[in-house]
């Protein structure tokens, strides 16, 4: 895989005369996919799927922004269509996959009662305990999910009902946790948690896997999409679905904008105020929902 990024960049440089500065932001955009094929036990390009690329798109979207995910995937495109041109693949598998816009989508959100959908289908065995405390945590305190996966034992102070997490730019931020939340984590840290935890390098670390080992991104995203599916849910979700969920919900129920503003991290409160479209249209679909059952009832 290095070789062939090697030789794309050469192509570069050679064929296309590009800048040193493109040159650099390809290569690093290629050797960054490369580390998450390596994670998903891909060995080679020609074995990518357009399943795998999208998976890695929603994974850059926790981290980046989107201007900076579209680059990356302009990135991947060209170089298929160069692994193409060399017949080193069959076909480009980003060849479908639409560029995600640069403008700001209203996000998708869960009601209420899909929330609580979402939390009741969880089995309370040993994995399912840890699955309800991580999706009660994202939704109680709105966390990212490179948030919630880093996070470790000593961030929690729940006699104070506090948590701590580091978000963007390595900014620590404090964040309020309810009493029905610090249950459910209390009961995974009680009992299942102390089954995991085989490996002592990852003992800092509050959710582990099966291996006793950190938690990845890639497994949260998955497990909400499995849930999703068992919960009956017919909402496109995404892992920052419940974020956004946590962040309407307060907004709805009179939250200042400055306070979800802090709670969620945002260092511009223009990021913020996606949430007060999500609101409006929010209303607009109860409304028209509640006025036509209204309609029915006087025929």
């Amino acid at each position: 895989m290095e070789e062939l990024i090697a030789e794309y960049g050469r192509y570069l440089v050679v064929e296309k005369g590009v800048s040193l500065n493109t040159h650099k932001g390809y290569l690093s955009d290629l050797n960054k996919f490369k580390l998450f094929l390596k994670e998903q036990k891909v060995s080679s390009f020609d074995s990518v799927t357009k399943e795998q690329i999208k998976l890695y798109i929603e994974v850059l979207r926790e981290k980046v922004e989107s201007i900076t995910v579209n680059r990356n995937l302009v990135s991947i495109r060209n170089f298929y269509n160069f692994l193409l041109l060399e017949q080193r693949v069959k076909e480009n598998p980003c060849e479908t996959i639409v560029n995600p816009k640069i403008n700001k989508k209203i996000p998708t959100v869960l009601s209420l009662e899909e929330v609580l959908s979402l939390l009741e289908i969880i089995d309370e065995d040993l994995y399912g305990k840890r699955d309800k405390a991580m999706l009660t945590l994202m939704y109680s305190c709105g966390l990212r999910v490179s948030e919630l996966v880093n996070l470790k034992i000593n961030d929690l102070f729940l006699q104070e009902a506090l948590i701590k997490c580091k978000g963007k730019g390595s900014k620590e931020r404090v964040i309020p946790i309810n009493e029905y939340a610090i249950t459910i984590l209390l009961s995974y840290i009680n009992d299942s948690r102390k089954k995991m935890l085989v490996e002592k390098k990852s003992a800092s670390y509050l959710f582990l896997n099966k291996n006793g080992n950190q938690l990845s991104r890639v497994y949260f995203w998955k497990m909400v999409k499995k849930y999703a599916v068992k919960a009956k849910i017919k909402k496109e979700i995404y892992p920052h679905t419940l974020r956004h969920s946590f962040a309407t919900h307060l907004l709805e129920n009179g939250a200042n904008l400055r306070i979800i503003q802090t709670l969620l991290g945002h260092e511009n409160i223009t990021t913020t105020q996606v949430y007060t479209h999500i609101s409006s249209a929010s209303l607009q679909e109860n409304y028209q929902r509640y006025h036509q059952k209204i309609h029915k009832i006087k025929k």
